[in-house]
């Protein structure tokens, strides 16, 4: 009985069907057309991210700025460290300060911000009110504007300087504060650094400040849990148990490895390019919530289409790739437990990001604020939690991890090459850059370790159903 055997795993064949009328070489030159496209599409991504559709250069300057500092508030914050959280405050005041501004109305956001951050100080100075203003020559008109838009949005800034104003000046009971709360709400959605001057008008909610508590005290649980899974696994393996039984095509020769490279090629860009395209006469923008599900939807299908056809030679069936379910009750255990053994890496790697975000331009997900809104929390689970987790292991696990596997020859490069492109097309950018590669990096582990898909579908989805959940919840 073989090793694969005794573990309770299937032994798969190598995926060749038939006798080749010539040696399959296969066909490496594939691997640059997918190199060079990688290139490309990171290099789109990032300039999307240095630079917001619709957004000014100042606007884009200080969305960036914030952004940089937002974890580490939430991180000293978290901690309860009063000195961390005040030196996370001084800072970003300083790099606003010190950003080249260009136009009153950035100025004027600049403002507001550095009201907000001022006041949250242990030792707030006085408020100072007289940079606010309402311009709005910051704002870049796109063709789907309208006359009156920079008027609504004078109009707006107008009324959050009022707001702010009475927030931090005046002496608001509780329902003014309420008031004041969802007004600003209402015309920030929420972002930092306003989600703050939210928070003061909110007042000292024990119930929220309890279910902070709450999140912060399972967060660490989860940490220390996931330290002890690493620690259990590492003895295993000293003792010569939990061998990894390899990749569904381990064995398999270079055509394989390149009949893969193509399918990951025509997938990812029949899923950037013509995809977007096709949905948008059906959805207008296809940054909606349902226009995201029929995306993710439509990709899915077509990858499980294209990929089992054959090419060189060769045909890949989506079980031999990894997709099976024979011995999911394993599978899902390995992927939950890889969930778990996770947490404290991805608290690492986030504070880490923290900090290169200082210099890598970053960004919020799309899907972010449709958590936030009850009418789009439905359609953007879907997509995040069933859908994507499916798509992008299929494509990056399954056909991208296990191509570079057979073409490198090894299991180390192509887990950090896997990791790195992962992280690098997704559009948070720099916060989350290496948590992203990590957990690309690991679910190329769990393909390793299970000869399978399923486990890291599995964990793929708690990540993101978890991050969802503490979203919906305000945590």
């Amino acid at each position: 009985m073989t090793e694969q055997e005794s573990a309770g795993h299937p032994v798969v064949p190598p995926p060749i069907i038939g006798p080749p009328m010539r040696p399959l070489r296969g066909a490496p030159m594939i691997w640059l057309f997918v190199a060079a496209f990688f290139l490309l599409l990171i290099s789109f991504q990032f300039f999307a991210i240095a630079n917001p559709r619709g957004a000014s250069k100042d606007q884009s300057l200080l969305q960036r700025t914030v952004e940089s500092a937002e974890l580490r508030y939430e991180i000293a914050r978290a901690t309860g460290d009063a000195k961390q959280k005040d030196e996370v405050l001084r800072e970003t005041i300083a790099d606003l300060n010190s950003l080249p501004l260009r136009t009153r109305g950035g100025g004027g956001i600049r403002a507001r911000m550095k009201l907000i951050l001022s006041q949250e100080l242990s030792e707030p100075p006085p408020p100072v009110l007289s940079e606010l203003n309402a311009y709005t020559d910051d704002i870049v008109e796109t063709p789907e504007d309208t006359s009156s838009a920079k008027e609504e949005s004078r109009k707006q800034r107008t009324r959050l300087n009022a707001y702010l104003e009475e927030l931090y000046t005046g002496q608001p009971n509780a329902a003014t504060k309420k008031r004041l709360a969802t007004a600003i709400e209402s015309i920030t959605g929420g972002r930092f650094p306003y989600s703050i001057a939210i928070e003061r008008a909110r007042g000292d909610d024990k119930a929220a400040a309890s279910k902070m508590q709450g999140a912060n005290v399972a967060v660490l649980l989860a940490a220390f849990l996931g330290c002890c899974l690493w620690a259990a696994y590492a003895i295993a393996r000293l003792m010569g148990k939990l061998r990894p039984l390899g990749s569904p095509l381990s064995g398999a020769g270079p055509a394989v490895a390149d009949n893969l490279g193509a399918a990951v090629l025509v997938v990812i860009a029949v899923g950037q390019l013509a995809i977007p395209i096709l949905l948008a006469g059906f959805f207008g923008p296809t940054s909606s919530p349902w226009a995201q599900v029929a995306y993710f939807t439509v990709t899915a299908l077509f990858a499980l289409y294209f990929i089992p056809i054959p090419r060189l030679g060769v045909r890949v069936s989506l079980s031999r790739l990894g997709l099976r379910f024979d011995w999911w009750k394993q599978d899902v255990a390995w992927g939950v437990a890889m969930w778990v053994a996770n947490v404290p890496i991805l608290l690492f790697a986030l504070f880490l990001g923290a900090i290169v975000s200082r210099w890598i331009p970053s960004a919020e997900h799309p899907a972010a604020r449709q958590f936030e809104d009850p009418s789009t929390v439905l359609p953007a689970l879907l997509g995040a939690v069933l859908l994507a987790p499916l798509v992008e292991e299929i494509i990056f696990r399954g056909a991208l991890f296990q191509g570079l596997l057979l073409r490198l020859r090894s299991v180390t490069l192509a887990v950090i090459l896997n990791g790195v492109l992962f992280a690098a097309i997704h559009p948070q950018g720099g916060v989350a850059l290496l948590a992203l590669a990590w957990i690309g990096a690991s679910a190329c582990l769990l393909v390793h370790q299970t000869r399978g898909l399923l486990a890291p579908i599995v964990m793929h989805a708690l990540n993101n159903g978890v991050i969802a959940l503490l979203t919906v919840m305000n945590v």
